[in-house]
């Protein structure tokens, strides 16, 4: 502790009692009586730096960190030297999920004791939080140069070099983390994105299975209590199936049921509610599909859908011999047969197209996925095309009104808003099945529209996820997609254009137009800055 923080605990006896009250409370657990302590204790002895320091510690036991931020601050304050309180305060930004105000905190921390690599680790994390993979290597270099071994700060550098798209020093880094702590589940997750990402489906599935780990971190785990099924055969017996992630995750796996039902009993299967008419009609292996929430007849045994894959052994195995298998069905709706009719057998008519920009605002890699509408102007340009936005939500239909209001003022088309139709996906499957092609970022759409087998465009940035792999313009998955990837990070501009190309292309296959003229993106698409996320995504440690 340096001079400055080594303040005489000259304080009244009510203070005293009221810290000795505080540590007794910590030490024995019960945290709550700690913060009430130390919080009488901070009112009788404002000066104390330790009191303060103590309160926030208490506060962060109690899983209060927000309220831990002031008496951190009081602490650095009162002895702003000392490496512990500053480190404190920049621990209880980051938990309070304030990444932007916990940088520069941990970065005072590593300036305070540059011999310690956990804050500059921490640091590089939240500037790859940030969209800075740079300035992470380079403070990660600096806690791998103080210890070469540090497990977090070598799986941060694997996230870095991903975020660059250097990942084979990515697989390095990971693999070097596993030396030093072969136990870490994050870096086995980690190295799974790897192995993912680059079509070892063996590996990878078994160290995806290490996610959970992640996801409970963030919150993002349910638990049943039956036992997890193993793979094996289970006659007379009901199994669970449940969703642990998004919609398309639970489209995308849904292939796999059949092979589930093979093994024997009652397949119960737990999706989101929204899907639950869509995978009643086009999945009848499940037995009984339950909208997530509702209560359901006592199970045998437990398992996520994600899962499947590993406890059957399948590895590259993924069924895309089995696409299509969503159907649309069902009538549509007086409105969607008044704006998009059934396609007709008329060989001269416009393209139709559908269109979404935008997935899940919460999705943890959604800044980089999700586009503002305006960014696919330069597609209206494309003639012979009719266009038609599959969007939902608030937020991203908000952008269409504006947005079509300028197009008509520019001579170019409006697009036809089909969201306000959807209730459930079945609405936006009843949908694609009238459209040629979809041109989509990687949402449920996306699945969607490959799950049904219809040619689906997706738009994919230059570190894509890992299901889109590396290198291809085709998806293992879906036997109709069609990648159009970004070759550098954020270049939108080149992908619009490549994708103009194969519009008018696709134009003269399909409706058998003869009008080909091309235009060409005038200037890049600006891609508006994207605030920090607050919750870290799968390739994150801190």
């Amino acid at each position: 502790m340096s001079p400055s923080s080594r303040q005489p605990l000259q304080v009244s006896p009510q203070a005293s009692a009221a810290i000795n009250n505080g540590r007794r409370a910590l030490d024995g657990g019960r945290f709550e009586d700690a913060v009430r302590a130390f919080r009488k204790a901070v009112a009788l002895a404002p000066l104390q730096s330790p009191v303060h320091y103590a309160l926030g510690m208490a506060c962060i036991k109690v899983g209060k960190p927000a309220e831990a931020i002031v008496p951190m601050q009081c602490a650095r304050d009162l002895a702003p030297d000392n490496f512990e309180f500053q480190l404190g305060l920049a621990d209880a930004y980051f938990l309070a999920q304030q990444s932007a105000h916990a940088l520069p905190e941990y970065l005072r921390a590593g300036a305070l004791r540059p011999n310690v690599a956990g804050p500059w680790s921490n640091a590089g994390a939240l500037f790859r939080e940030a969209g800075r993979p740079e300035l992470a290597l380079d403070a990660l270099h600096r806690a791998l140069t103080v210890d070469p071994t540090h497990a977090s700060a070598l799986c941060n550098c694997a996230l870095a070099f991903h975020d660059l798209g250097e990942f084979g020093a990515a697989r390095d880094s990971v693999d070097l983390a596993l030396q030093s702590r072969p136990d870490y589940p994050e870096a086995q997750w980690n190295r799974a994105i790897i192995d993912l990402l680059h079509g070892d489906f063996e590996r990878g599935w078994a160290g995806h299975e290490f996610r959970t780990v992640q996801l409970a971190k963030m919150g993002a785990v349910r638990r049943y209590p039956e036992p997890r099924w193993d793979g094996s055969r289970f006659d007379g017996k009901r199994l669970l199936l449940w969703p642990e992630q998004g919609l398309g995750d639970q489209l995308q796996f849904a292939r796999f049921i059949p092979r589930v039902k093979a093994l024997g009993g009652t397949v119960v299967l737990v999706c989101t509610a929204s899907l639950v008419p869509l995978l009643r009609a086009n999945c009848p292996q499940a037995d009984e599909v339950i909208a997530l929430g509702d209560a359901f007849e006592p199970v045998d045994f437990q398992l996520p859908i994600m899962s499947v894959p590993y406890v059957l052994k399948l590895a590259a195995s993924l069924d895309a011999q089995r696409v299509p298998y969503i159907r649309a069905h069902g009538n549509a709706s007086v409105q969607l047969n008044e704006i998009l009719p059934e396609k007709s057998g008329c060989l001269h008519r416009n393209l139709r197209v559908g269109l979404a920009w935008a997935g899940q605002p919460k999705h943890q890699n959604d800044r980089h996925r999700s586009l503002k509408l305006e960014t696919l102007r330069p597609l209206l340009n494309t003639p012979g095309v009719d266009w038609y936005s599959l969007q939902k939500g608030d937020g991203a239909e908000a952008q269409l009104a504006p947005f079509n209001e300028l197009s008509l003022a520019e001579g170019q088309p409006a697009i036809t808003a089909l969201g306000p139709l959807f209730t459930t996906f079945d609405d936006t499957a009843l949908a694609i099945a009238r459209l040629d092609v979809v041109v989509t970022v990687d949402t449920s759409v996306g699945h969607l529209a490959g799950a049904m087998g219809v040619p689906v465009w997706m738009l994919i940035p230059f570190v894509p996820d890992w299901r889109w792999q590396v290198n291809r313009a085709d998806s293992p998955w879906y036997p109709s997609a069609r990648l159009f990837r970004q070759p550098n990070a954020g270049d939108w501009s080149s992908v619009m254009a490549r994708v103009i190309t194969a519009l008018g292309d696709y134009c003269i296959q399909t409706t058998g137009s003869t009008n080909t003229t091309r235009f060409s993106v005038a200037e890049p698409v600006r891609v508006p800055l994207v605030e920090v996320a607050s919750v870290r995504d799968a390739f994150q440690e801190t």
